[in-house]
């Protein structure tokens, strides 16, 4: 009977550090994938051609909802590309009001000299 027992207790230290050994790789495995993410370069803005209907949207949403901080970054990008450099600066700033630490408003800002 004691000998079974200490084949148990052996057969079970092994899956405890095969499942240890397989957590630890995992684990090691997505440090090593948010590092080469942070190493990328960063997301590049994309503006695409305005439409009244995008505006109309972006106007609406920031009706309904003041605080809805995307609304502003949206409206600031389509009136980025039409050349409506002073409404772009107003919607950024309220944006950063909303969310000072908004990397993609800060993004932005910098493209129209707000930041550093």
């Amino acid at each position: 009977m004691p000998a079974r027992n200490a084949t148990k207790l052996k057969a079970n230290t092994a899956k405890t550090k095969i499942v240890i050994s397989s957590f630890t790789l995992m684990l090691l495995l997505l440090t090593l994938f948010n590092i080469y993410k942070s190493l990328l370069p960063s997301k590049i803005i994309v503006l695409t051609a305005p439409s009244k209907d995008n505006k109309w949207f972006w106007n609406e949403t920031i009706m309904k909802y003041p605080s809805y901080r995307d609304a502003y970054i949206e409206l600031a990008k389509l009136s980025l590309i039409d050349g409506d450099y002073e409404i772009s600066q107003s919607m950024l700033t309220k944006a950063l009001k909303l969310d000072p630490f908004s990397v993609e408003a800060k993004e932005i800002s910098k493209v129209l000299g707000m930041q550093k």
